[in-house]
């Protein structure tokens, strides 16, 4: 996309504080091609957004990625204390969250979310797999029960939904802007991985 940011209102946020377990290694500096997988997503990504960041466990280990780095106000709290530093850092009303391992875009479907239900304090794609709460828009006005929730250590991204303003975006609506619902995969595993390099050969080759 070209001139210049086209979502305006809202911020972006990479979230690359998790532990990768899964994978045996950082998922985020994972090669993805010719460089590191987090670097493909915030190149993904630094057309959207005016402000972009990512938030870390060590905001150190991300410096040179030339992108705001901020570190978990409280770490090791999972994707909520991820989404909680997003918000409390954001200069924006409502920032746009997703994951460091989910490599594929699709700016219309990111530009839709996060235009959709601008009241609502999150704006979140459910299809039949569940919630994905790292391709959602969250508001400022979610901060309160993040961090009553943080404090007590209750970390399921579902019961921040039970308690706030939340706009579901069906899978018959995501597909409309995505078809594959590409932007939905991550990679957790090195099959994953596999997997999501295939795809971007595919696409490289046709």
């Amino acid at each position: 996309m070209t001139g210049g940011p086209s979502i305006a209102g809202t911020s972006g946020a990479i979230l690359a504080g998790g532990h990768s377990r899964r994978m045996g290694r950082d998922k985020a500096r994972i090669p993805f091609g010719d460089r590191p997988l987090i670097a493909v997503v915030v190149d993904s990504l630094r057309p959207l957004f005016a402000e972009l960041a990512v938030i870390a466990a060590d905001a150190s280990v991300y410096m040179d990625l030339d992108v705001r780095v901020h570190a978990d106000v409280y770490p090791g709290k999972g994707p909520l204390g991820g989404i909680y530093t997003a918000l409390r850092e954001s200069r924006a009303g409502r920032t746009f969250c997703v994951g460091c391992d989910m490599p594929f875009a699709a700016p219309a479907l990111i530009a839709y979310l996060c235009q959709l239900a601008p009241d609502a304090d999150v704006v979140v794609p459910r299809t039949v797999k569940g919630y994905e709460p790292l391709r959602a828009v969250y508001g400022k006005g979610c901060l309160p029960r993040l961090e009553g929730m943080l404090a007590e250590d209750h970390l399921r991204t579902d019961a921040l939904f039970a308690g706030v303003r939340v706009h579901e975006v069906g899978e018959a609506e995501l597909r409309e802007r995505d078809p594959e619902l590409l932007s939905l995969c991550n990679i957790n595993t090195p099959a994953d991985l596999a997997d999501a390099l295939r795809r971007v050969g595919s696409s490289c080759a046709s």
